[in-house]
């Protein structure tokens, strides 16, 4: 009675096996669409955008000429003077004060009417402290 048993579990058991195999064989293709619209969306999502800022950064250094006034990476202003080499750069951050930088850590050029607002401030700020210190 006992191999009787045994032996009608071992057909059991091959028939389950032969059914998942069949179910796995299918089943490939089901788990790789998910996975490849995943990658899809990660694409349109994330790497895309960053290629197209990227692209957009890398026009506006190329612009980059004298007289242009500029954003660098520390949030420091500056006037563009002259263009020493291929990827550096000459600008005036203070009057007399000239700092040569890397194309690369301009993050943003400004626009004509907002650099006159703020070499205007800068120019009061120095002339403020100017007076200040002769007093």
């Amino acid at each position: 009675m006992f191999w009787v048993i045994s032996m009608l579990n071992l057909f059991v058991v091959e028939a389950f096996a032969a059914e998942t195999a069949a179910l796995s064989s299918g089943s490939l293709l089901s788990n790789l669409i998910p996975i490849a619209l995943i990658m899809i969306v990660f694409y349109f999502l994330l790497l895309r955008p960053q290629q197209k800022k990227m692209r957009k950064h890398q026009n506006m250094i190329k612009a980059l000429e004298k007289g242009s006034t500029v954003v660098f990476g520390g949030g420091i202003i500056g006037t563009i003077v002259k263009s020493d080499e291929e990827h550096i750069l000459s600008a005036e951050i203070a009057p007399n004060v000239k700092i040569r930088i890397r194309r690369e850590s301009v993050t943003e050029l400004v626009k004509d009417e907002v650099a006159k607002k703020l070499i205007a401030s800068e120019e009061k700020l120095v002339e403020k402290k100017a007076r200040h210190g002769k007093s």
